[in-house]
């Protein structure tokens, strides 16, 4: 970009083009339309488009300076030619067939240094740097018509012509949908009711705010709040009075190494009189617990809980005038 009289313009540099002067995204000879395009932090420009091709561009290394300015009458600003076949970028490498269908949308993940694509295969496939597939999701009900990454929650959004986005944890693609939106309605519930879907997604990486276009030319912004909960878990029916956890690490062998995994339970309990307990929906993310058994026993509102790691079990009391001592998995309970 340039001034020119006082006023600040785009002077068109050039085109990419592929390494052997076609367009960047070809197939059988005809261009096709390029969906989508990303860079990183270290220069490398991301391209996908409807050949189902990943193609990778070094904008720190250019293939042929952009052609001089032609000179203008005097007064006029000077102008740049057309643009030539050389790419101004260095086409580092390809890699064709990334989908079965078209590739409709692309985001980056720098936490990882990872590219997510989703596509007319209704499929969203994780990439490594130098586009080696990582992982893959499928079972989308239309087209992926919207991705983007939120670095806030580390958090990947999707949008597949649905009425409501979809959200995953990029790491394990385990659907986290539920604790960052925990109020939307069921998707089958907005399937009747909805009257927008999706189409793109985009996210604005200093504020922490999603934005969304819809069919129905609407723009809906999901707004990040620092402040917030990290995640809300609903189950019980009434007040919540009591919580408790047990953690144990894990077991190490001979040499120092571990064996085993981690283990992490939670129980809550309050004026419902039901004992829940809950286990982490993911080990990447230990914000995230799934409901797992309710245990039934006390005959009021559980006022007290905490974890006997001498007996191994959670000890509750409450408002019925017993103390209940519960086996860390298992409903059975000890009196």
């Amino acid at each position: 970009s340039e001034y020119s009289g006082g006023k600040r313009s785009l002077q068109l540099l050039g085109e990419l083009r592929d390494e052997r002067g076609r367009a960047p995204h070809s197939s059988r000879g005809m261009a096709e339309p390029v969906r989508g395009i990303v860079i990183d932090e270290m220069g490398k420009v991301f391209t996908v488009g409807y050949d189902r091709a990943l193609r990778v561009w070094d904008s720190a290394r250019t293939e042929g300076p952009p052609a001089a300015a032609v000179d203008e009458p005097r007064g006029k600003p000077a102008r740049r030619p057309p643009p030539s076949a050389e790419s101004l970028m260095a086409n580092l490498y390809s890699s064709t067939g990334c989908h079965d269908g078209a590739i409709s949308a692309v985001t980056s993940d720098p936490d990882n240094n990872w590219l997510i694509t989703g596509g007319f295969d209704r499929t969203i496939r994780v990439w490594s740097g130098d586009a080696k597939r990582v992982s893959e999701l499928h079972g989308f009900g239309d087209t992926v018509t919207g991705l983007a990454y939120v670095p806030a929650t580390r958090a990947l959004w999707a949008s597949a012509n649905s009425p409501q986005p979809f959200i995953y944890d990029p790491r394990t693609l385990s659907d986290v949908t539920k604790y960052h939106l925990p109020e939307a309605a069921s998707p089958a519930q907005l399937e009747r009711t909805a009257m927008h879907r999706i189409q793109r997604l985009f996210t604005l990486w200093d504020t922490g705010e999603v934005l969304a276009s819809t069919n129905t030319r609407q723009l809906l912004i999901w707004r990040f709040n620092p402040h917030g909960a990290a995640s809300i878990l609903h189950a019980h029916t009434d007040w919540v009075e009591a919580l408790a956890y047990a953690h144990k690490p894990a077991e190490r062998g001979e040499h120092g190494d571990e064996v085993g995994q981690d283990s992490l339970e939670l129980i809550s309990a309050g004026s419902d009189a039901v004992i829940r307990r809950w286990e982490p929906a993911s080990r990447h993310n230990p914000a995230l617990f799934d409901h797992t058994t309710s245990d039934a026993g006390h005959d009021g509102a559980v006022l007290c809980a905490l974890y006997c790691g001498a007996v191994e079990c959670f000890v509750t009391c409450g408002d019925d005038s017993t103390i209940r001592l519960w086996p860390e998995a298992g409903p059975t309970a000890a009196p």
